[in-house]
């Protein structure tokens, strides 16, 4: 393989074991779970405007019911976290997805 296709490959890899990658992978499954019914509804011909006002409010409603959702959400990616893990050690690999937020230098030079 050669040198870039290396650096690209290992700069792709650290990008998707992060943490907040999987969290926010997981925030979007979330998200679009409780979304998708409204947006199939909406783009089929001859929807019931009554009915496409009733799923928006109650799509609307689930959309805010995720923020208290969201230690649930959690706990849903650190569980697929740990079970990944588990794979990846089978696997006799050096890759483990990282289980927490990294504290990055948050300095800055002036």
């Amino acid at each position: 393989m050669n040198v870039k296709a290396r650096f690209d490959a290992q700069a792709l890899l650290s990008g998707l074991i992060k943490y907040e990658t999987i969290l926010v992978a997981h925030i979007y499954l979330r998200l679009f779970q409780v979304t998708t019914p409204l947006s199939e509804y909406l783009q089929t011909s001859g929807l019931d405007f009554i009915q496409a006002q009733g799923m928006t409010v109650t799509t609307m409603e689930s959309l805010r019911r995720m923020e208290d959702e969201f230690e649930s959400i959690i706990l849903t990616a650190n569980k697929f976290i740990e079970s990944q893990n588990e794979k990846l050690e089978l696997l006799d690999c050096d890759i483990f997805l990282i289980i927490h937020f990294l504290l990055e230098d948050t300095e800055r030079k002036i």
